[in-house]
Formats: C-alpha cells, sequence, structure tokens
C-alpha cells in the first residue's frame, strides 16, 4: 500500500552539521540500497545565483561547499525507482518553511523514515519567536515608551522656559471634562499616570503604526522560519542585523533608563 508524508518545520536555525545529518541520515538510505536504478542527488543554490549539485556522493564528503559561498536553498532528494520510494527535502533561507516529502509503496519504510526525519529536525536550534508571538505587545510597548520620552522632553522645555508653572498659564474656561478630570485626579491620584501614559501611547502610535508596515518585514528578515547559519560570516544577513539590533536597543535602553531615572529624582 502507497503512503506518502508531508512535513512542514519552521523557526529553526540550522548549522552545518544539521544539514550535513540530514544529508548522511538520507544518504545512508540510499547506499544501503543494492539498485543501480537510484539517485541521490544535493543541489546547493547560492546567493551569487551559482548552483551547486552534488549526485551519488553524502554532503559530509563534500562539506567544504556549505563554507565557501552564502547559501539559500538546499534540495536534498533521494529516489529509489525499483522499490518506488523517495525522499525530498527542500530548506530554503528566509520567510519559507522547510518541506520534506516521504513516499514509497513500504508503508513501514514510510513510517520509520518519518520518525528518523523528525528526530533529527526536532534536535534542532529553534528560532527566537518572541516578535511573532508577540508583535503587538512590543509595538504597544514601544508606542508608550517614545510618546513618553517625547511628552516628558515636551514639558521639560516648557518648565525650561518658565511656562510649566500654574501661575504662568493663562487663564481658561472649566470644561465638564476638565473638571472630571480634576476631580479624578483628586479621588484617585494614580489617574494622572494613566492619562500620561494614554497621551503617551496616543502620540507613540502615531509615530509606530506607519512604521509597523516597514518593520514588521524586517523583523521577519532577521528571525526568519528558517535561519542557515553558516557560510562567510559577513554574509549572515539576520545575525548581522540582530547585533545591530541588540546594540541600539542597548543604548536606548540606557537613555531611557536615565530618563526616568531622571524623572523619578525631579519628583522626589
Amino acid at each position: 500500500m502507497k503512503k506518502s508524508v508531508k512535513k512542514n518545520f519552521e523557526y529553526l536555525k540550522y548549522r552545518k552539521s544539521d544539514i550535513i545529518k540530514i544529508a548522511d541520515y538520507i544518504f545512508k538510505l540510499y547506499d544501503n540500497v543494492g539498485s543501480d536504478h537510484k539517485i541521490f542527488k544535493t543541489v546547493i543554490d547560492c546567493k551569487d545565483n551559482e548552483a551547486l549539485e552534488i549526485e551519488g556522493q553524502s554532503l559530509s564528503s563534500n562539506q567544504e561547499v556549505l563554507d565557501d559561498k552564502k547559501i539559500y536553498r538546499i534540495n536534498i532528494r533521494y529516489i529509489d525507482y525499483r522499490n518506488n520510494k523517495k525522499i525530498d527535502v527542500i530548506i530554503r533561507e528566509g520567510d519559507y518553511e522547510a518541506t520534506v516529502y516521504i513516499n514509497g509503496d513500504d508503508k513501514e519504510w514510510v513510517d520509520s523514515t518519518t520518525v528518523g526525519i523528525n528526530e533529527i529536525f526536532d534536535s534542532i536550534t529553534p528560532q527566537n519567536t518572541i516578535y511573532k508571538k508577540y508583535k503587538w505587545l512590543i509595538f504597544n510597548i514601544s508606542a508608550i515608551l517614545i510618546g513618553g520620552v517625547i511628552v516628558y522632553f515636551f514639558f521639560k522645555i516648557l518648565h525650561e522656559l518658565g511656562y510649566y508653572k500654574v501661575n504662568n498659564l493663562p487663564e481658561i474656561e472649566t470644561t465638564p471634562l476638565m473638571y472630571l478630570v480634576d476631580k479624578l485626579i483628586d479621588l484617585f491620584p494614580p489617574t494622572i499616570y494613566m492619562i500620561f501614559i494614554g497621551i503617551s501611547w496616543m502620540i507613540g502610535m502615531c509615530l509606530i503604526f506607519p512604521l509597523s508596515f516597514e518593520l514588521d518585514p524586517y523583523f521577519k528578515n532577521i528571525w526568519p522560519k528558517t535561519e542557515l547559519c553558516f557560510g562567510p560570516k559577513h554574509k549572515q544577513y539576520a545575525q548581522n542585523q540582530r547585533k545591530r539590533l541588540y546594540w541600539i536597543l542597548g543604548v536606548a535602553s540606557t537613555l531611557i533608563s536615565g530618563i526616568i531615572i531622571n524623572y523619578i529624582y525631579d519628583i522626589l
């Protein structure tokens, strides 16, 4: 009875050893078959539009090809024409899932091969999925922080100019809304912080929301579904961009912490 299995794997970081382990596992299946009507082929597509093909040989004996160039796609294929068995593995870097096709007339062979493939993929380092899980939470917190910094500096400038004092402000007619806010602050002092956070969020979202359409693809590229973590270091786009982002976040968090400490010091 013929059986076909399709497996998808996402958010994994493939090291060189992981690719070799997958290829060697399939090559052993190929090598153990006593038939001339079979093929084992590894096709490697590089960023410079060059394609490398290894046929009838294990990848471990040709692993230097994984070091020399930046690779974006790997296809490992095994076909046994006599016994009607086939394995096709496609691993493409970026916002793509790795896909494995296994089919054959021997149901037990298909099941055992699927188990072996699953074990290898389960051992691969997972990709950081914080952005995927908490995307909108990150954007909202960022909006509050950015808006809070703007509001803080706005009132800081008013204070330095001498306008941040009730006596210096022009008299305005008290509206029902202003009266209600004033009473809320008297009854529940933390209301002023809630108002501050609300205003900060609105100001921050005015800046963050338009940028989110540009930032979303950027974050997907630096934390892709499939990342090939080998080849020339300077061509490891995702890794290099993450390092830059962590540096920027470190500097930004230091500045924001300083502003918060200064604000608390002013209050005290």
